[in-house]
């Protein structure tokens, strides 16, 4: 079973990191966090030291749904242009 963290663990796993030097894999092994999971925590914090707070999290998952919002009205103006199109079509024959 996949285990899920808290961002506030994450970002405070990442922050030992640095406040104590030490190395990924005591850390990891400190927290009981698998290796590969934790180096890629400390990959995404480096990156953006933002990256595990709530508000950074919920603009991303706020601009995921509107994306697909978009998408999905641009797929139904297709439609009805390609309805309005063929309707058109058959009132002028």
């Amino acid at each position: 079973m996949k285990r899920r963290y808290k961002l506030e663990f994450k970002r405070m796993a990442c922050e030992l990191l640095d406040k104590f030097d030490n190395s990924p894999s005591r850390v990891a092994n400190e927290l009981s966090i698998p290796i590969k999971t934790y180096e890629k925590w400390i990959y995404f914090y480096k990156k953006d030291p933002h990256t595990f707070d709530e508000e950074a999290v919920n603009f991303e998952i706020e601009n995921k749904l509107l994306r697909k919002q978009i998408k999905e009205r641009e797929e139904t103006i297709e439609m009805l242009k390609k309805a309005f199109a063929f309707f058109t079509e058959k009132e002028q024959s």
